[in-house]
């Protein structure tokens, strides 16, 4: 991996340099405010930073990366040596993905390096896949127009008007779902996991929640991984070998993410364009209030050595609503495109907002109504 280390001892910084070195990582070194100069040159696969650097602290780098509309997934671990009760909170809420105290076991940071590398190894493949098939697809569009026909892609502008479609549940990528997920969210777990339905697991007091919203078609899915508390520990070991200093919140997180970027790839083979949300923890829904709340919904159930997962996914007619433009925040959902007073397109249907991008569109004033998927605009 390409790995940009923030440290501003330069004695900690060649020590951990050439650990990395070692472990046959690139690595580049900067401090500070040069981190951000760095970042903007070249965006690397992991950022290590210290949470002590001069010019930016570690939670600040964290949140500017989080901001950033960088080309892939950066991966950060957070360095510290603070032992306050808080420290972990504090660095996975700024945007951090692991934390490891100092001074560093060596074993113990190879092996996170280790799992962060198969977690972007992942993303990366779903990313290619997904340019390829969204490649694909603008082959199609252009082979239409030129023969004079038309491939029915729903408006851009908007959303489409009407009930759900009742072809939906014909679809592949809907009938499938089941293994799309299997191979999306489960992909770096023990091999050949088995489908059950017999037992929904006893989880925590929150559980992650994905809502996925195609603006075109109208539609909105919600996704919610099921998993109780012994098989996260047990995937956890799996991915880090010692469960005790991870965030079994997290890598629940990150297991939805992967589930999003499995369903969409899979519906892009069917014209539908998913724009997910960003994860967030809900409260634990028994099945039947979870499906009663959607015109269709599927309860998914995987197993294999030890560890449980059921999946609930409900699928419904999406809509939208209106707020001044002074409100948006990150991760809401455009139903609409977004133009200026003069009709110059700032942002097309679909797009979900990052903080920089929202800032943005605070500047067209209160007065100023943005169309949003409800799911994006809660």
């Amino acid at each position: 991996m390409k790995v940009l280390l923030v440290q501003d001892s330069k004695a900690e910084a060649v020590q951990l340099s050439a650990l990395l070195r070692s472990y046959g990582h690139e690595v580049d070194c900067a401090t500070g405010l040069a981190a951000i100069q760095q970042l903007t040159a070249s965006v690397p696969d992991m950022v290590i930073a210290d949470w002590v650097v001069s010019g930016v602290d570690g939670p600040a780098l964290a949140k500017h990366i989080r901001g950033q509309d960088f080309p892939h997934y950066v991966y950060f671990v957070m360095l510290t040596a603070n032992n306050a009760a808080n420290a972990f909170r504090v660095a996975m809420d700024a945007g951090a993905d692991d934390f490891v105290r100092k001074p560093v076991n060596q074993e113990d940071l190879r092996a996170r390096l280790n799992a962060a590398e198969r977690i972007l190894r992942l993303e990366t493949n779903l990313r290619s896949r997904v340019k390829e098939l969204e490649s694909a697809l603008n082959r199609l569009d252009i082979s239409a127009v030129m023969k004079g026909s038309a491939i029915a892609v729903g408006n851009h502008n908007g959303m489409s008007s009407g009930p759900m479609p009742d072809a939906f549940t014909s679809l592949r990528a809907w009938r499938s779902i089941d293994t799309q997920l299997a191979a999306a969210s489960f992909e770096y777990l023990p091999p050949k996991f088995e489908p059950f339905n017999d037992v929904i697991p006893i989880c925590g007091e929150k559980v992650p929640l994905v809502t996925l919203s195609d603006v075109a078609h109208g539609v909105e899915m919600d996704v919610v991984l099921l998993v109780d508390p012994a098989s996260t520990k047990t995937i956890a070991k799996n991915l880090f070998g010692d469960a005790a200093d991870v965030d079994t919140n997290d890598l629940l997180l990150e297991m939805s993410n992967m589930a999003m970027g499995g369903v969409k790839a899979s519906f892009a083979k069917e014209k539908y364009v998913f724009t997910g949300s960003i994860p967030q923890a809900c409260d634990v829904p028994s099945s039947t209030d979870f499906l009663a709340k959607f015109e269709k919904g599927r309860v998914l159930g995987y197993r294999a050595d030890g560890i449980e997962i059921v999946a609930l996914v409900g699928v419904k007619k999406a809509e939208p609503t209106r707020i001044p433009a002074t409100e948006l925040k990150e991760g809401m959902i455009l139903a609409k495109d977004v133009k200026n007073g003069a009709g110059m397109l700032l942002l097309k249907a679909g797009y979900r907002l990052s903080s920089s991008s929202a800032e943005r569109l605070h500047k067209l004033g209160s007065s100023f109504m943005v169309e949003l998927v409800q799911a994006g605009a809660a």
